[in-house]
């Protein structure tokens, strides 16, 4: 089933779009404009829709009359006199060819453009649409809905590390506005325990069969319409007082300046291959990491700050009380950066029309993938040029990374009176 979702992620807007208008009309009531090798394309990925298509047209007189690509090639003229009721445009030429059926256009006929900034976008929200609908008609996902229909909303990806749940969820319980709906999200799984958190503090809580953390998400943003301003967070995530207000903050004064348009913006994360030098740095630890650690630098992967559950427990140490430590780094004068390589997204700040324009988290081809929506977000960001930003008065913390888990819950049960709130 998750090759399904992956497939229907992969349609092209194009395809999604000539797919659409076929299926709003019966046989033989749709004319396509073009006959060159992106009609030949466009046929061949529609299968048995192919069958609502009653000619291809084009002002070339030399294939006037042909049959190509087992369609009759005909004039405007012979297709308006036949009765078909839409025209969609499959050429590179597409606005003068649009220009030219406007007489068509203004006697009932719809024309169908493939190339706009509204088809693509349409094109690409359709998908989503579709994915939506295909795992809810299949009922692989379940929606506890508790919407207040706010233009802002929290997913909180969870379900696999309840022991921190008391910690980290209980910071979300605290610091989240009215403002924001929330949404815990459980991929491959229910939990009964969350559920409880849910219904506790009236979030919505949404769980899928299938353990893909990408369809999980979209799934979540799907199902919250109203919400333009979407906060992704991993359950391993520590919140810190106002963390919402100011990361969106931080956001919008990126935007004012006008120099970058954010893909996503994050905060100073204490464990994270770029935020945490500029954690360091702020508060005058650096050089002293570097001397114990024998290194500093900037890298999405193969530094100790990834691997070395020591480097963690160091960093940690150096965290917490927490609140203490985020009232340091927010006192601080708004500043920002961008990313220079991959990011790790377990607290980010997008908006709604930038998940749109990528058509969603890119779904895996297997189940239990993961990191596969991170490395399409940041690969989006640089195609895009959306870029990365971290917003150097805003702090979080993050648990660990994989491999420094296990030194990290020794840590933790020998400090939680640190990690608790007061």
């Amino acid at each position: 089933m998750l090759k399904l979702f992956h497939d229907l992620q992969q349609r092209d807007w194009r395809v999604q779009i000539l797919m659409e208008t076929l299926e709003q009309y019966n046989e033989q009531e749709v004319a396509i404009y073009g006959t060159g090798k992106h009609t030949e394309w466009l046929l061949d990925q529609i299968g048995q829709l192919v069958n609502k298509v009653a000619c291809l047209l084009d002002r070339d007189e030399n294939v006037e009359g042909e049959r190509k690509f087992g369609l009759p090639v005909c004039k405007v003229e012979e297709a308006m006199a036949s009765g078909i009721k839409a025209i969609v445009i499959s050429s590179t030429f597409e606005q003068a060819i649009y220009e030219r059926l406007q007489p068509v256009r203004q006697q009932g006929v719809e024309i169908i453009r493939l190339y706009s900034q509204k088809a693509i976008s349409n094109g690409k929200k359709s998908v989503i649409k579709r994915m939506q609908m295909v795992a809810r008609d299949s009922q692989y996902y379940t929606f506890v809905d508790r919407r207040k229909g706010q233009a802002q909303l929290a997913i909180i990806l969870a379900g696999y590390k309840p022991y921190l749940w008391p910690f980290t969820l209980e910071r979300l319980a605290r610091y989240a506005p009215s403002n924001v709906d929330m949404c815990l999200v459980s991929s491959g799984l229910y939990s009964e325990e969350l559920a409880r958190w849910a219904e506790r503090h009236q979030w919505s809580y949404l769980f899928t069969k299938i353990n893909d953390v990408s369809l999980a998400q979209n799934l979540a943003i799907a199902e919250h319409k109203e919400a333009e301003w979407i906060f992704k967070l991993d359950e391993d995530i520590f919140v810190t007082d106002r963390y919402f207000q100011h990361l969106r903050l931080g956001y919008e004064r990126i935007l004012e300046e006008g120099l970058f348009h954010p893909g996503f913006v994050a905060p100073i994360i204490n464990l994270n291959g770029y935020t945490y030098v500029e954690f360091l740095k702020a508060l005058g630890l650096d050089q002293e990491y570097k001397r114990v650690f024998r290194e500093l630098k900037y890298a999405a992967n193969g530094i100790k700050c990834h691997s070395d559950p020591e480097a963690a427990r160091w960093i940690w140490r150096h965290s917490l009380p927490l609140d203490e430590v985020a009232q340091k780094i927010s006192d601080k004068p708004f500043d920002y950066s961008t990313v220079p390589h991959r990011f790790s997204i377990g607290a980010i700040l997008f908006k709604r029309e930038y998940w749109e324009q990528i058509g969603g988290f890119k779904i895996g081809a297997k189940e239990g993938m993961l990191g596969v929506d991170e490395e399409d977000l940041c690969q989006k960001c640089v195609e895009l040029s959306r870029v990365m930003c971290v917003v150097h008065n805003v702090f979080c913390g993050h648990f660990s990374f994989f491999l420094q888990e296990e030194g990290m819950k020794e840590f933790l049960e020998k400090h939680k009176e640190l990690f608790i709130m007061g």
